[in-house]
Formats: C-alpha cells, sequence, structure tokens
C-alpha cells in the first residue's frame, strides 16, 4: 500500500512541477505584453505521516497573480493628471500659431498700417490716393480680426469633436470592461483577462479621473467624477449636453458632472473649450469692438470732401462676435471725415484718428497692450501646462517603472525559475521511475 500511494503521490508532485514549468512559460512568452503581470504556480506541501500511511509531497495550489494594485493606483493617478495637461498643452498649441508676434506680421501689422495711413493723411488730406490707403488698411485690419477670431472658433470647434470622441470611448471602455467582469463572472480566471482589464483602466486613467472597487468575482466597479460608470456586467454611459455655449458632461441618471471631472484629457478638453478659449475669443472681441467704435467716432466727429458729416460709419460688426464679423463699409475715398467740423479741407480730424493709436482703453492699455496681453495669455498658458505636463509625465514614467520591478516579467528571474522547475521535475521524475521499478519488483515477487 505504501509504494503506490508514493507513486500516486509522486505522480501528483510531477503535475505540479509540469504546471510551475508552464506558468513559467507562460511568463516568458508575455515579456513584451503590455500590461501583463507575471504568475506563480504556487506549491502545497501535503502532510506527511508514515504511522497513518500518508506519505506526503506536493501539489498544485493557486497561480498567484503578482500584479500589485498599489503600484496601478499610483500609476492610473499619475497618468490622470499627466493627461489633463498634456491636453490642455495641446489645446492652445494650435491656437498659439494664431497669435503672432513677428514684426509686421499679423494683427499687430495690420494695425500699424491703418495708422501710418491715417498718419500720411495729416499730410495731403485731400489727397485721394492717401484716402484710398486708409480704406484699404482698414479692410486689412478686419480681414486680421477675422482670421484670429474664425481660428479660434476653429480651434474651440476642434476641441469640442475631440472631446466627443473622448466621450465615446470612455463609454466604449466601460463596455468592454464590462464585457470582462462578465466572462469573470463565469468563473474564467484567465492571465489575459487580468491583462486586458488592467490595460483598459490604464487607458481610462488617461482619459477622466475615476476610482475603482474590486468586486469578490475580481470583477471591477467604476466612479468616473463621482458617478457610477460599470458595476458587475453593466456599464452606464455618460452623454454630452450644451448649455449657453458650453459642452457638459451629464451621466447615466442626467446629472451634470462636469465641475467633477478634474483629472485625464476629458479634463483638459472641457477646460480648453469652457474656459481657456473663450476667455481669448472674448478678449479679441473686445479690442475689435472697442478699436472699431473708437474710429468710428472719430470719423462722424468730422465732415468728409464736400463739407458734410458721414451718415456711415467706417466700420460694422455684429455686437454677438465683433471679431468674426468685422467688416468694412462700401465707402468711397471722399467720404472719410478727415477734415474738422467748420474746416472743410483740413486735417483736423485725421489728427484725432492718429491720436487713436495711443489711446487707453478702461484697463489703461493701447490697441496693441491689449493685443500683446492676449499673445501673452497664450504663451504664459502654454508654458505652465507644458512644464506641468512634463514633470507629470516624469511620475508618471517613474511609477511605470516602480510597477515594472514589482510585478513586470524578469527574463533573469525566470531563468532561476525554470532551473528550479525542472530539476525538481526530473527529481520527482526518478523517485517515480525508482517506486515503478519496485512497485513492479514487488509484484513480480508475489507471482
Amino acid at each position: 500500500m505504501g509504494l503506490f500511494s508514493s507513486l500516486l503521490s509522486t505522480a501528483n508532485t510531477l503535475r505540479a512541477f509540469e504546471r510551475s514549468l508552464t506558468t513559467v512559460q507562460n511568463n516568458v512568452a508575455n515579456v513584451n505584453t503590455p500590461g501583463f503581470a507575471k504568475q506563480r504556480q504556487d506549491l502545497v506541501a501535503q502532510r506527511f505521516d508514515l504511522d497513518v500511511g500518508i506519505v506526503g509531497g506536493v501539489q498544485a495550489g493557486k497561480v498567484i497573480n503578482f500584479r500589485s494594485e498599489y503600484a496601478e493606483r499610483s500609476v492610473r493617478e499619475a497618468n490622470q493628471q499627466f493627461g489633463k495637461y498634456d491636453q490642455l498643452a495641446s489645446d492652445l498649441g494650435q491656437v498659439e500659431p494664431l497669435f503672432s508676434v513677428t514684426n509686421g506680421a499679423g494683427l499687430p501689422g495690420a494695425l500699424n498700417r491703418f495708422f501710418a495711413a491715417t498718419s500720411q493723411a495729416t499730410v495731403s488730406p485731400n489727397d485721394t490716393a492717401s484716402r484710398q490707403a486708409i480704406l484699404d488698411r482698414a479692410v486689412e485690419v478686419a480681414l486680421n480680426f477675422n482670421q484670429l477670431g474664425n481660428g479660434l472658433g476653429d480651434a474651440r470647434s476642434n476641441v469640442n469633436g475631440q472631446i466627443r470622441q473622448t466621450v465615446t470611448r470612455v463609454n466604449e471602455i466601460a463596455g468592454q470592461l464590462a464585457e470582462v467582469n462578465r466572462q469573470r463572472g463565469f468563473g474564467q480566471i484567465d492571465p489575459a483577462l487580468d491583462t486586458k482589464a488592467s490595460n483598459l483602466l490604464e487607458e481610462l486613467s488617461g482619459i477622466v479621473n475615476y476610482q475603482s472597487v474590486e468586486q469578490p468575482n475580481g470583477g471591477t466597479a467604476i466612479y468616473a467624477a463621482g458617478s457610477l460608470l460599470l458595476i458587475g456586467d453593466t456599464s452606464f454611459p455618460v452623454a454630452l449636453d450644451s448649455a449657453d455655449g458650453q459642452t457638459l458632461v451629464r451621466d447615466s441618471q442626467g446629472l451634470d458632472i462636469t465641475e467633477k471631472i478634474t483629472g485625464g484629457r476629458l479634463s483638459g478638453l472641457l477646460e480648453s473649450h469652457n474656459q481657456a478659449i473663450p476667455r481669448l475669443q472674448k478678449g479679441l472681441n473686445g479690442l475689435a469692438l472697442d478699436f472699431a467704435d473708437q474710429v468710428n467716432l472719430v470719423l462722424e466727429g468730422g465732415v468728409d470732401q464736400f463739407g458734410t458729416r458721414p451718415t456711415t460709419p467706417l466700420f460694422a460688426y455684429d455686437d454677438q462676435s465683433p471679431s468674426t464679423t468685422l467688416t468694412v463699409n462700401p465707402l468711397r475715398p471722399e467720404n472719410l471725415g478727415l477734415a474738422a467740423a467748420g474746416e472743410p479741407g483740413g486735417n483736423g480730424n485725421a489728427l484725432e484718428l492718429t491720436r487713436v493709436a495711443a489711446a487707453k482703453n478702461p484697463a489703461g492699455q493701447t490697441f496693441s497692450e491689449t493685443y500683446g496681453d492676449l499673445s501673452g495669455q497664450v504663451g504664459r498658458q502654454i508654458l505652465s501646462h507644458r512644464d506641468r505636463a512634463s514633470l507629470r509625465g516624469q511620475i508618471y514614467a517613474q511609477a511605470k517603472s516602480v510597477r515594472q520591478d514589482v510585478q513586470g516579467v524578469s527574463l533573469n528571474e525566470e531563468a532561476a525559475q525554470l532551473i528550479q522547475a525542472q530539476r525538481a521535475y526530473q527529481a520527482a521524475a526518478q523517485l517515480f521511475k525508482t517506486l515503478n521499478d519496485l512497485t513492479e519488483a514487488a509484484i513480480n515477487i508475489g507471482r
């Protein structure tokens, strides 16, 4: 009875070491698989008591997963902040080329040329070419305001499109994780499912801030921005809405969670669309409005070449968006009120028009200074966001490095495990052969 028991125990031991070898093989095969955490076959020593015929040995226990929830959480939290600031820097990077600071280029150059033309007109206020130059330069200013205003609008629309795509991806990830949870609920303990879930959760962390709660069956429940996104095999999609020109995110119950989205690329996109770009649009519209109103006001106070007050202003615009709608009315050169009232043919009003270039707005800035402030805002914000993204990116990379050290596959370590398992298997196989020979000899003796 002892030989047969020992033979059976040794066979179980062989199977246990065979599973150890298979686990090592799987680790090596997945050394370059993103998100894979190494596995170890647990070996359980069996009771040994010869007095009652228990011969001991080894059996295969559970496969141990070395995934560290702490390391994973550190990676995801770092990814949330990196995603936010990297997205903000990217969004404002679309805007930066619009605010040219090159001498003579863009809106500042157009404004300078307009006031240079008005200055030239003070020398020869009744010269048709000088008057036409003012009209031409006015058209150039209007076109530059339009280009800049439309560029900001296009950038904002592009960001809004990215918001839609990002929200769609959030819902897709929730659906995929729901399927992973469903398969786990069927008892499928599979490293492939574990790896897939880890990769999806890390991707989600780069999109939106969330909290995950491990379920008893190995699944995951997720609360994105404080609202339920996934539990068990059921996902609860978020949706987009808009109000007063702002893009909103609502949870499956219709609650506005926009303000609670504080991490990930979705946070950066919402901040760009709802705050950063609208601030620039507001500043540009204010500049266009102030410029057009001041120029119109001065010209309306003068008289044209016929000695009459102008009835049509030089600039026209829509109050809702002065920068994108600014245009020059179809005036003829002689219609410009360059002479002061009571002094037909003079240059009194042309002189007043040149002084508008140095006029201060309520904030104490000239047109050029206001533009410079807007351009400076863009530059400072991009620099700030890039610095933060760089720092968060380093933290993210460091967190991933720590995670790799804790749960990643090391070929050197696996080689040592392989040799150990092979030798143990060979020893068990030799013991099995010896026991088999003894059993066969015992049987032959009894014949």
